[in-house]
């Protein structure tokens, strides 16, 4: 079977990123694998022998929407395509219908989130969803939504969640590289007598980082030594850094900027508690990250809550936008050892449970064949 994707994530066109990585064992179980991204820059990358990555180009969002379409459309063409699969069900899901009717392809659609919903955007997701072909959808909360809201049949979706690579985090215990070694060293030198949350998201509106810097102004006061190391890049970073110059927290809030692989394995291993504030999540990759390394989790209503993290079981979970329980549920992760314990063992538990890559390889195959059973 030939695949083509038209993605939104550009770290796709670094082949040592971890989504490059999942498109790679993609490669394994077809014939080609070919994704296209809007980037400025114009590349071409190879992953693989039959897999490939194309950056569109274009300092415009309708430029590189146009070279998106020539690109696929020259792909279809000249090297053939049996599935054309959208990462949204707006513009991106628009242009593939028009390449997959055009070419009488099959046309998935994967909802990883539905945010930002405006007039045109759900307009174009009632027209997008109800002409796919297969929809692969990322939680039973984003599926319910597509079911009550957008009234697509049950039958018609398949709920396939991301399998979530920590490798490069290092958080295995047998692993014992001397970078991580160091990079664990000097965190523990630099944060032993603080207590440590961290949170890892962008910097942006939909993450509401505003109440984690209203929780810890609030929890300061109670425990000086806690300390909020903030991981991640946005355009919130200058809002931010003059929200905690007017709370008065500079002394409880690092902002640490962007983190990968040993540089990020720290705050995951060493830290004492994992906080994800989003006022919306099509899954949290970064919960299952933290779940992964033990650490005890409060989080708010959203994305994996309530599948893989069950609350006080697996995690604390809160209501979106509800500052005052956030900060009660976290006040309880520093008083209460034995609760951090329990959540630890939950965490470690609900992420056994999660399927393996092979299993989650298994249903997107089957997406793509329903795809493409309901080809135009």
């Amino acid at each position: 079977m030939r695949v083509l994707t038209l993605s939104l994530d550009p770290q796709v066109l670094e082949p040592s990123s971890v989504v490059a990585s999942r498109c790679i064992r993609y490669g394994t179980v077809l014939d080609t694998y070919t994704v296209i991204v809007p980037t400025v820059e114009s590349k071409i990358v190879s992953l693989r022998s039959n897999v490939v990555v194309y950056g569109t180009g274009g300092t415009h969002k309708l430029i590189q929407l146009w070279n998106m379409y020539r690109i696929a459309r020259r792909c279809v063409k000249e090297e053939g395509c049996d599935v054309i699969s959208s990462q949204d069900t707006y513009f991106l899901g628009l242009l593939a219908w028009i390449v997959a009717r055009t070419y009488h392809i099959g046309f998935e659609v994967q909802v990883l989130g539905i945010e930002k919903l405006n007039y045109v955007r759900k307009t174009l997701s009632y027209f997008v969803l109800a002409r796919a072909g297969s929809i692969r959808v990322l939680s039973a909360g984003l599926k319910n939504r597509l079911i009550h809201e957008f009234k697509i049949d049950a039958d018609k979706m398949l709920l396939v969640p991301i399998y979530v690579d920590v490798s490069s985090l290092g958080l295995d215990a047998q692993i014992h590289t001397k970078e991580l070694v160091d990079a664990n060293n000097s965190f523990n030198e630099k944060y032993r007598h603080r207590f440590n949350i961290v949170s890892v998201n962008r910097l942006v509106p939909i993450k509401n980082i505003a109440m984690q810097l209203q929780a810890i102004a609030a929890l300061s006061k109670e425990f000086p030594d806690v300390l909020l190391h903030v991981v991640g890049n946005g355009s919130l970073q200058e809002t931010l850094e003059k929200e905690i110059q007017d709370l008065g927290i500079g002394q409880n809030v690092i902002l640490e900027g962007f983190k990968s692989g040993t540089d990020l394995s720290p705050f995951f291993t060493q830290s004492d508690c994992f906080v994800l504030t989003s006022d919306f999540e099509g899954y949290g990759m970064v919960i299952i990250e933290a779940a992964t390394a033990g650490l005890p989790i409060v989080m708010t209503d959203v994305g994996c809550a309530g599948e893989v993290i069950i609350n006080e079981k697996s995690g604390m979970i809160v209501l979106a936008k509800d500052t005052q329980a956030f900060t009660q549920a976290v006040r309880k992760v520093i008083t209460d050892s034995a609760l951090r314990a329990s959540l630890k063992e939950g965490a470690l538990q609900s992420i056994a449970e999660l399927p393996s890559f092979d299993t989650v390889l298994e249903k997107y195959t089957a997406s793509w064949q329903q795809a493409l059973q309901n080809r135009y």
